[in-house]
């Protein structure tokens, strides 16, 4: 996606979205492509009365598809770690997971089974067990009708 000026991204023989490299980064069409392009925030979230939520917190209002589960997907740009308990969901700090790209935390959002990685800003002081907020800005919502199939494509 870096060498092109427009894509097209394929499920299943189906074209799903057509655009910008970035504009599909951006605001992908479906889960699908959310999570085609490595989206690194995907939690799945359940939808009441247009009220999204993992476990007892609130992340999403006003959508406008029907109660049931849905996936919550959000760019790298668009997440970031915070002091609890300010964030979108709070958590507790339960591993650490570092390399070229920097250290990441994983925190396990209170009253679910939902974790999420989030990168750790340079001279953050954080430990195992501390709480921690994270904030998400522009999450985008999917309906889940069943789990997202990924493709993998490799450069030869």
């Amino acid at each position: 996606m870096e060498l092109a000026d427009r894509v097209a991204i394929l499920n299943q023989g189906r074209i799903e979205q057509v655009g910008k490299p970035e504009v599909i980064y951006a605001d992908p069409a479906s889960a699908f492509i959310a999570a085609f392009i490595g989206q690194p925030l995907a939690v799945t979230v359940n939808v009441e009365c247009g009220v999204a939520r993992v476990g007892h917190q609130v992340i999403g209002r006003g959508l406008d598809f029907g109660d049931g589960p849905a996936q919550l997907f959000a760019t790298a740009d668009n997440v970031r770690i915070v002091q609890a308990p300010a964030g979108d969901l709070i958590g507790r700090i339960v591993a650490f997971a570092g390399g070229s790209g920097g250290r990441r935390a994983e925190i396990l959002v209170d009253g679910s089974t939902a974790s999420i990685e989030v990168q750790v800003p340079a001279g953050e002081h954080l430990r195992i067990g501390d709480r921690a907020g994270v904030a998400v800005v522009q999450p985008k919502f999917f309906r889940l009708e069943a789990p997202p199939e990924i493709a993998h494509t490799y450069d030869i």
